[in-house]
């Protein structure tokens, strides 16, 4: 990290977003996020930029995620197992064999 001090900076500053992901509450979520926007803004890397104009069009939803328990993990989980699935089955001429082959796998975890 001594080479250069730009890529020290963009160090920390991933590491403290990283630490304000897991340390913030409901309660100082926001204060934590537009400090570190700030921080981003004078730090000036346009790589950056572009994640705190993307943390800005998406800030609702960003902070209630701290509210609300509730996320989409386990459906994604489930879309990426049966979009594997569909690769590793290409050759497959009956449906009904896919089929079975997809409920097998969902059986298997307990869903």
């Amino acid at each position: 990290m001594a080479l250069d001090s730009d890529l020290r900076e963009a160090y920390e500053l991933k590491n403290e977003l990283d630490v304000w992901f897991k340390t913030s509450t409901m309660e100082n979520a926001k204060t934590g996020l537009e400090a570190w926007m700030t921080r981003v803004e004078e730090f000036g890397n346009e790589a950056f930029k572009k994640v705190v104009r993307t943390f800005n069009r998406w800030k609702q939803e960003i902070l209630q995620s701290f509210m609300y328990p509730f996320n989409n993990g386990y459906i994604e989980g489930v879309n990426n197992t049966t979009k594997v699935i569909k690769r590793m089955s290409y050759g497959i001429k009956s449906f009904e064999r896919l089929r079975k082959r997809y409920c097998g796998v969902n059986l298997s975890e307990g869903t």
